[in-house]
């Protein structure tokens, strides 16, 4: 019995309930909308660029260049569904950042998709049909961050909440 050491106990988790939680926003989200806005935004944005650069028959031009910097971009904003999934998670996605988020990433996909029509405009391989395509692609592919933007709206309306960020994460001024 020399050789017996007790393991000591795990630590105890105390699950409070939302309302006696001061480290929390109390916003009524919407998983099941959220996660229908976070999983295509994600996968818009990771394969949204993948048969772009085929159509392109240049090898270095300024189309080219574009496509890659709207290509690293759609890289770089693939986290911001994960960044916040975790401010859901950990209770403090507020209406003002995530209403920022979608934005932000609404203008980025708005204005790669302006450079894109006119990459395919000035294009003197596609047909009309092939512009055509590229349109109806381009709706769809903007259809989960128009989503996003108008759920991020209605719930600032929701929670009575304007766009002053006053109690938003990125300025500090969340209860702690």
């Amino acid at each position: 019995m020399a050789f017996y050491t007790p393991t000591p106990s795990p630590p105890r988790i105390i699950v409070t309930e939302h309302e006696d939680n001061i480290n929390t926003v109390h916003v009524p989200w919407n998983r099941n909308i959220l996660a229908a806005i976070w999983i295509p935004q994600f996968f818009f944005l990771l394969l949204g660029m993948t048969f772009l650069p085929m159509e392109i028959y240049e090898v270095i031009s300024f189309s080219t260049i574009f496509i890659c910097i709207i290509a690293l971009g759609n890289i770089i904003l693939m986290s911001t569904p994960l960044i916040e999934a975790h401010h859901y998670a950990t209770g403090n996605l507020t209406p003002q950042f995530f209403n920022k988020l979608q934005a932000y990433k609404g203008k980025w996909v708005a204005g790669s998709l302006v450079v894109v029509v006119l990459i395919q405009a000035v294009n003197k391989y596609k047909s009309v049909w092939g512009v055509l395509w590229v349109i109806v692609a381009d709706g769809i592919y903007l259809s989960p961050f128009a989503a996003g933007f108008w759920y991020a709206k209605e719930m600032m309306k929701d929670t009575g909440r304007s766009n002053d960020g006053e109690n938003d994460v990125e300025n500090g001024n969340v209860r702690l």
